[in-house]
């Protein structure tokens, strides 16, 4: 992304390894294990801010200069990934809510069968 005659750019890797560029030389690398956050770099003459929110359910990377949004989100390509998979998972609910279920009636009569057992041995 173009900022002034500046060229910025942003990775995020799995596992939060964050990477931050400006004309091709790393100006900052991080761990970051939060959810949310706030970066801030001085570009130039120009505040750049960036907004991350990776819960799944309302991912955005959005990036401000000069505290006016400049990009909605940096990385749309991981948004319809989130999409889809949400898409996925929405489709095999109801299966996940009978099997876990068809577990709780498996513990019940484990449970009721020991009790059976126990009262029926006692002396």
């Amino acid at each position: 992304m173009k900022i002034d005659n500046h060229l910025f750019e942003v990775e995020f890797f799995n596992f939060g390894r964050e990477k931050y560029y400006v004309d091709g030389q790393l100006i900052e690398k991080r761990w970051n294990l939060y959810f949310t956050g706030t970066r801030k770099f001085k570009i130039g003459s120009r505040d750049v801010q960036i907004n991350i929110n990776c819960i799944p359910t309302n991912y955005y990377c959005q990036l401000f200069v000069d505290n006016k949004l400049h990009a909605e989100q940096l990385f749309p390509e991981i948004n319809k990934k989130i999409k889809i998979h949400a898409e996925k998972r929405k489709a095999i609910e109801p299966r996940i809510k009978v099997a876990k279920a068809f577990i709780v009636a498996l513990v019940i009569c484990a449970i009721a069968v020991t009790v059976y057992n126990e009262v029926r041995l006692a002396p």
